[in-house]
This record gives C-alpha cells, sequence and structure tokens, in this order.
C-alpha cells in the first residue's frame, strides 16, 4: 500500500481547513437508515450524488436499483479500504474523485474529496503530482 505525505507543511492545515465549506445538511436525514440497513437505496444514492455534484445526475440515473444496492453494500461492510472506495466507481456518474473520502457519512460520504486527496502525493513519486 502507498504511503502518501502532504504537499505542504502540516502548520498550514488549519488555514486550509478553514477555507473549506462543508455542508452535510442535505445528507443528514439518511445517514443513520443507511448505516442500519448497510446499502443505499436509489433515492438514497440519487441524494447523495445531487448533493456532491450536479454535473453528473444523468449518469447518476442510469444506475439499477439491484446495482447500486450491491455495490453500496460491498463498499459499506467491506474492512478494505481500496475496495471501499473503488467499488463505487462502478457506479455511473461516480468517479474517483466523487468517491475518494471522508468516512464520516460512509465511503460514499464521500462521493467527493477530491480537494483533500490532491493535498497528498505518495512518497515514492518523484514528480510530486497524482
Amino acid at each position: 500500500m502507498a504511503k502518501f505525505q502532504l504537499r505542504f507543511p502540516t502548520r498550514d492545515i488549519s488555514y486550509w481547513a478553514e477555507r473549506y465549506e462543508y455542508d452535510e445538511t442535505p445528507i443528514l436525514p439518511i445517514v443513520s437508515e443507511v448505516k442500519r440497513r448497510g446499502f443505499l437505496t436509489k433515492k438514497d444514492f440519487r441524494t447523495a450524488c445531487r448533493w456532491k455534484t450536479a454535473r453528473s445526475q444523468s449518469r447518476c440515473r442510469e444506475n439499477s436499483s439491484e446495482f447500486i444496492c450491491a455495490v453500496t453494500n460491498c463498499a459499506l461492510s467491506t474492512p478494505v479500504e481500496q475496495l471501499r472506495i473503488e467499488v463505487l466507481t462502478l457506479l455511473n456518474g461516480v468517479s474517483w474523485p466523487h468517491s475518494f473520502g471522508d468516512p464520516s457519512f460512509l465511503p460514499l460520504g464521500s462521493l467527493s474529496n477530491y480537494g483533500c486527496s490532491r493535498a497528498l502525493v505518495p512518497e515514492d513519486c518523484s514528480s510530486g503530482a497524482i
């Protein structure tokens, strides 16, 4: 597994954190039910997608209820972080920037923290680019 290091000094974390706005209000009503159930319904998935980005809505609608259930159940039940994130990219409308993430909601709880992922660089990456 790759190790990562910050692209900026740790003393700057507060500065960057204060500039980031993250409103979870739109998804808060579904969080406890999704955690209890262990997967997202199509309605839950669409709610999370609308919360994260308007651009991929048409692609998000292409996913069947069964596929959303199976993929999100896998993501929410696995202890393997790589699988938790990458399996979500099987869903239409979800890409790495949308599935990287903030574990406070789900792995989908992040259907997007690309800015956070860009703050990290693999230790073995000499170019500094991800």
